[in-house]
């Protein structure tokens, strides 16, 4: 809606201007940016990248909802460890994020 900040912000924006109403029909679809874009190539390469560099932290918009992103990203990290179809290296990866989550 105008800015790139946060999908928050945005929702809130959304609300002001009764885009986004209690009871609305509209809902994110399951898959909606579940591309952990933190791993995306760059130009074509792939880019050594740090995932507990940043750390996790709620902001005022997104305290509420928490503890539910925190478990759901937890589990999210969890079965992409799992999954044969994802590389070993990766897996490895994945399963470090998975602790860096905590729960």
């Amino acid at each position: 809606m105008g800015e790139i900040d946060n999908w928050a912000a945005t929702a809130q924006r959304m609300a002001e201007r009764q885009l986004l109403r209690p009871g609305d029909d509209w809902a994110l679809s399951p898959t909606y940016d579940m591309l952990p874009m933190l791993y995306a190539p760059v130009g074509g390469e792939l880019v050594a990248r740090d995932f507990a560099q940043r750390a996790l932290q709620p902001s005022t918009a997104t305290l509420s909802e928490w503890a539910q992103a925190q478990a759901l990203a937890h589990r999210f990290w969890q079965a992409v460890a799992q999954d044969a179809r994802v590389s070993a290296p990766f897996r490895a990866i994945a399963q470090e994020n998975a602790g860096q989550i905590g729960l």
